[in-house]
């Protein structure tokens, strides 16, 4: 009975012992911070959390000379260092009764970082890093300076199918056909699933007067379901020059389909609906016209029809 006493009581002393040693100041903790080349910096922002108990956090800067300066009680910490223009960085620590210790810590600048990031970086990887830096270049409309990078990015990986694409898109647009050929071709060889290079190839031949692959790259691209409306446009405008308005509707209607925006074909359908008698679709087809193209160049003349329409119906 007695032994149960005794242990009884160095249990309780234990206790004690410890929300003792919980509630003790560990000491003053100073963190020195620096750069990669040894130098002090000034401004970083320290927020010291505790691990154990959610609602202590103190925040802290650092002074000219790269030191911050804070009192903590016997505890688990996490330190976490933020400045503009580097990486971030957190650092776990616990202080001892009467510390005075200096925490040396080293932040790395995000120049450091991506210097330090492209250098590991394949020839394939590079050449996505310049593809990502021509996107928002040519979403600008500024092709001739998304070119370069395009370019270089072939280079470093002759296989990336977006880049070949753009680069065959731009010199269709400045109308060098035979390059954009076989960038475009070189694109579906890489990534046969490419469809809007289909379309585009479909373009392409048309302006060379290749009607075989002009047909075949048409078909391609319309069982993808990517022909531009303004193929379509095109293709009706013929036929309505052959007299055929009812493939021209046809036409017409999957140049809407594939660009509900496309002005030009509302009012060809309203032409042809008139032409046809029925004049109800037609003054559908011209105020729809109006109301995307309010001040276009067939405005008027929509704005015309429709009133004589009305006064027929």
């Amino acid at each position: 009975m007695k032994k149960f006493l005794v242990l009884m009581t160095l249990s309780v002393f234990f206790a004690v012992s410890t929300t003792v040693m919980a509630g003790l100041t560990a000491g003053l903790i100073t963190f020195h911070v620096k750069d990669s080349h040894g130098h002090a910096i000034e401004g970083v922002h320290i927020v010291v959390v505790s691990e154990r108990a959610e609602n202590f956090k103190i925040e802290i800067t650092t002074d000219k000379h790269g030191k911050a300066k804070s009192v903590l009680k016997f505890d688990h910490y996490k330190a976490i260092f933020s400045k503009d223009g580097y990486q971030g960085y957190s650092y776990k620590f616990k202080p001892k009764l009467s510390d005075r210790k200096v925490i040396e810590i080293k932040l790395t600048s995000l120049e450091e970082a991506m210097k330090k990031a492209e250098s590991t970086l394949t020839g394939k990887d590079k050449a996505v890093v310049l593809f990502n830096e021509a996107v928002p270049l040519m979403k600008a409309g500024k092709d001739k300076e998304a070119l370069p990078k395009l370019r270089e990015a072939i280079q470093l990986d002759p296989e990336l199918a977006p880049a070949l694409f753009h680069i065959g898109r731009i010199d269709m647009k400045n109308n060098n056909l035979d390059d954009a050929e076989k960038s475009l071709l070189k694109a579906l060889q890489v990534d046969p699933d490419m469809s809007r290079a289909y379309s585009m190839l479909s373009e392409l031949y048309k302006r060379k007067g290749d009607t075989e692959n002009y047909q075949k790259y048409l078909n391609e691209a319309e069982s993808r379901g990517v022909v531009s409306a303004g193929e379509y446009y095109n293709q009706a405008a013929a036929a309505i020059n052959e007299g055929d308005d009812a493939k021209a509707k046809s036409l017409l209607d999957k140049a809407i389909k594939a660009n509900p925006k496309f002005a030009d074909s509302y009012y060809q359908l309203g032409m042809c609906a008139m032409r046809s008698g029925e004049y109800a679709k037609s003054i559908e087809n011209l105020q729809k016209y109006l109301e995307i193209e309010p001040t276009g160049k067939h405005a008027a003349e929509c704005k015309q029809f429709i009133t004589a329409l009305k006064s027929m119906l």
